[in-house]
């Protein structure tokens, strides 16, 4: 008579639960550290400190910091969505940018530090406006728009993408950080009326090579169709620079992020397009990544 199978026990039923908070993080560091997970503890902090809704210094000086059962099962719950490789952004939903928090999803690209860079850029120039009229183009999560919005109340921000999906995502975070945001759904200029003193984009631009040689956890889950910008990186790029400057008025200003090897096919692209005072910024580390340009 052939023996019964033994019943699949889960580690979690057999393994001493943490008797504190510390001690469940030094748990999640070790196990991102062994399967071999990027900025392991970073990670591990962001998580622990996320189910039990402390901030990070709490895990160190409370010692009567606890965790129950339940929420230690959501910390493995989410420790293994990171082993497997899914940002950790996705996994508890939000991300800081430009000192705001924004929700994000597998819809839309997480928001980047050096796109911050970009909203500075967009401010200096909003300077030279009593109330500037401003295109958020290619939204996205609204971070740009949203981020914008927060610094200049007088401002007429509106903000349009081609996904629904990120346009829910981006309505969301222009609520949940109180912002007046319009959002429009348009593939690049085919909605937009009217003229604008500013428009700012961070379209896709990374070219099929690179794409491919993406980090895994970006190549498998942030959305394709807001990082790959065809072959070369440059379609939508070159749309944009085209269409551009029927949506600006006199002396508006266009600024796009762009990719750090693409400098001198933008500058040129603008040069031949009606733009004057066309310039290139670097980002944090040093590359190439901010083209502006002034409507002639």
């Amino acid at each position: 008579m052939p023996l019964s199978p033994k019943p699949f026990l889960s580690p979690l039923m057999n393994r001493k639960m943490p008797d504190s908070a510390l001690a469940a993080l030094k748990s999640a560091i070790l196990r991102l550290k062994n399967a071999g997970v990027d900025e392991a503890e970073l990670d591990a902090k962001y998580i622990v400190c996320h189910v039990l809704g402390v901030p990070a210094h709490a895990l160190y000086t409370d010692a009567s910091l606890t965790i129950s059962r339940k929420q230690q099962r959501t910390i493995d719950a989410m420790l293994n969505k990171r082993v497997q490789g899914r940002p950790v952004q996705y996994i508890l939903g939000d991300q800081a940018f430009y000192g705001l928090s924004f929700k994000v999803s597998p819809h839309v690209l997480i928001p980047r530090p050096e796109t911050e860079l970009l909203v500075e850029k967009v401010l200096e120039k909003a300077k030279d406006f009593a109330a500037p009229s401003i295109l958020d183009l290619c939204t996205g999560s609204g971070c740009i728009a949203v981020a914008i919005k927060s610094k200049l109340a007088k401002a007429a921000i509106s903000a349009s993408d081609i996904s629904f999906f990120a346009l829910w995502t981006a309505r969301k975070n222009a609520q949940l950080n109180h912002t007046d945001v319009r959002f429009l759904k348009s593939n690049l200029f085919g909605q937009i009326s009217g003229r604008f003193d500013i428009i700012v984009t961070n379209p896709p631009y990374i070219n099929q090579s690179d794409y491919a040689a993406l980090d895994p956890k970006v190549r498998n889950f942030e959305p394709k169709g807001a990082l790959l910008g065809g072959q070369d990186g440059l379609d939508l790029i070159r749309r944009i620079i085209r269409q551009a400057p029927e949506h600006l008025k006199a002396g508006g200003w266009l600024l796009m992020e762009m990719g750090h090897d693409q400098r001198e096919a933008a500058e040129r692209m603008m040069a031949e397009n009606g733009f004057a005072e066309i310039q290139t910024f670097q980002d944090y580390s040093g590359f190439d990544r901010i083209v502006t340009g002034k409507k002639n």
